[in-house]
């Protein structure tokens, strides 16, 4: 009998995270095996947060989007399972139960999704279509990555692969105030355009 353990590895992706940062990390300590954090230019205690978590936190500052930054952080690992998550999400314990109980047998044709519930202004909201906010989390590291998207990229779901539901809520703390929630919808939608100016220039 094999006792072979499957493991689990968090990738991560940020920059100037330190009022986050922790409170993620300790959500996901002791339980996963492996934490890639590759930063794309802090200039805040990011750094320094990160290192008293792992031992793997690498400089990336040549930014080309979200998805080639995550799909870069991919490539620093090497653990069965791939979680990402964002500085900003903490795993709830109800998901981490889920989490380990899907990857035990160590599936090899399946990606996981899960619900993000979303804390803003205050509150959890649960409502207006924010939530069950479905998102693909969990996957095998050598099956597939994220796509090349600049913003709002997704996982790669190859042909002959089921989708299945974990138990349990990603918790968002996503923005305090309104001012910060103009500010980060200016940037997504920055690169929105600019990555529909360069899939119309393919185009022609």
């Amino acid at each position: 009998m094999s006792t072979n353990k499957t493991t689990i590895g968090v990738l991560m992706i940020v920059k100037n995270e330190q009022k986050h940062l922790a409170a993620c990390l300790d959500s996901v300590k002791g339980w996963v095996d492996e934490i890639v954090i590759v930063d794309s230019g802090s200039d805040d205690n990011t750094e320094q947060i990160a290192r008293q978590y792992t031992d793997k936190f690498i400089a990336q500052h040549d930014w080309q989007g979200f998805g080639k930054q995550r799909q870069f952080a991919q490539q620093q690992m090497s653990s069965d399972w791939i979680l990402p998550l964002d500085a900003d999400e903490r795993v709830s314990d109800e998901l981490k139960n889920s989490i380990l109980a899907a990857v035990q047998n160590n599936p090899s044709n399946t990606c996981y999704s899960l619900n993000r519930l979303t804390y803003a202004l205050g509150k959890f909201i649960r409502h207006s279509g924010w939530y069950p906010d479905k998102i693909i989390r969990l996957y095998p590291r050598q099956a597939t990555q994220y796509n090349d998207a600049l913003v709002h990229e997704s996982v790669i779901v190859p042909k002959n692969f089921e989708v299945q539901h974990l138990q349990g809520d990603l918790l968002h703390y996503t923005f305090d105030s309104l001012t910060q929630y103009r500010n980060k919808t200016a940037l997504y939608m920055k690169s929105w355009t600019d990555q529909k100016g360069k899939e119309k220039k393919v185009l022609h």
